[in-house]
């Protein structure tokens, strides 16, 4: 609930970052002005946030109420902070957002020293959600980082691999990497599929067949029962009886044993059912991983590829990228153009590279 809060306190925040509203202050955020001076067109502060932390924020312009939502909920999001300390704290406040440079001191993760990897400390900004830009030194590698800012350990999982290994982090951000990577869990996504059907036609098979077994071994208990009460009469009678008695107590220990014998088949038959019953349900489960890393995975190659003004990658909605696909299968011989009108008119918003990034990701069609 915590995180919902301070992302709805950044959405609000880019939502009527353009409507100033006037009469506020770094109090409403919960900070404290220890100094304030005017340095040409900005105005500097030294402030101090609820856990005694100094920041320094330069503004430009005037100050907003949503401006210092945002503050209050970057301030809190590097407050909560476990494994990152921070040395300092230097933040812009602009009317379009806010950037946020940290310097941070004696933080380790995974057993790695950060300081010595960030010697220009982390580059944070807020437009319409909080984003991360800054580079990492290993290995006498310059790599830049940048991505949507969610948590903590995500941000330091990114962090550590890439210092761990940065040409094989390097070489993941290559969207022809990914592009192979997607063709790789495809093809295993086919044959697991195919593994997938043999086994469940195996299976149905197999319970057909214990169901023959087990109706003979009912018929079988049956007869066995109906022996038992024959046997009990032809005591009664024995005496006139004794050579018919001999031969059906030998009928009896027949099919005493091939009832036995099918108990025994019964019960390799339930153990192999068992097995196969296991198997089916780890492949099912491997299958369904596969067909969540196949859609992780589009839905990560369409935001690389798909890069704004500023270098970051954008992300398609979901129902544009279903709509797309709908509106191709329709009409295969259709053009991109005609696809965004189509979008226009249904008042979904996707361009032509949009258009044609999902059309090659997904369909494997490429369309001027």
């Amino acid at each position: 609930m915590k995180k919902l809060n301070k992302w709805v306190g950044y959405l609000l925040f880019s939502l009527m970052i353009s409507t100033p509203i006037f009469s506020v202050s770094f109090a409403e955020a919960g900070l404290t002005v220890l100094s304030e001076k005017q340095e040409g067109d900005t105005v500097v502060y030294t402030l101090r946030d609820q856990k005694g932390n100094e920041i320094t924020a330069v503004l430009e312009g005037t100050l907003s109420l949503q401006a210092v939502t945002g503050l209050s909920g970057m301030v809190k999001t590097f407050s909560e902070w476990s494994y990152l300390k921070v040395s300092s704290i230097r933040m812009r406040i602009t009317p379009d957002q806010i950037d946020a440079n940290i310097i941070i001191q004696d933080s380790s993760y995974k057993g790695i020293t950060l300081n010595r990897h960030l010697p220009a400390g982390l580059q944070f900004f807020l437009r319409d959600t909080l984003e991360y830009d800054f580079r990492i030194v290993s290995q006498n590698n310059f790599i830049r980082l940048r991505g949507w800012y969610f948590t903590e350990v995500q941000l330091l999982d990114r962090v550590s691999e890439a210092i761990r290994n940065p040409g094989q982090f390097l070489k993941a951000q290559d969207p022809e990497f990914l592009f192979n990577l997607i063709s790789v869990l495809e093809k295993d996504f086919s044959d697991l599929s195919a593994k997938y059907e043999d086994l469940a036609a195996r299976h149905k098979l197999l319970s057909e067949e214990h169901a023959a077994l087990a109706e003979k071994h009912n018929n079988l208990q049956d007869k066995h029962e109906g022996l038992q009460g024959l046997h009990t009469s032809l005591e009664e009678n024995h005496r006139d009886l004794e050579a018919r008695y001999q031969t059906l107590k030998e009928s009896h220990e027949e099919l005493t044993l091939n009832y036995q014998k099918l108990q025994e088949s019964h019960v390799v038959l339930e153990e192999k059912h068992e097995d196969l019953a296991s198997r089916h349900s780890k492949l099912l489960g491997g299958y369904e991983e596969s067909v969540k890393e196949l859609t992780l995975l589009r839905e990560a190659a369409l935001t690389i590829s798909n890069k704004g003004l500023f270098g970051t990658g954008k992300p398609i909605a979901p129902e544009v990228v279903k709509r797309i696909l709908e509106i191709q299968q329709e009409n295969p011989e259709i053009e991109i153009k005609d696809i965004a009108k189509i979008l226009k008119a249904e008042e979904l918003s996707a361009s032509s590279r949009e258009i044609f990034l999902v059309l090659a990701l997904y369909l494997n069609v490429y369309k001027k």
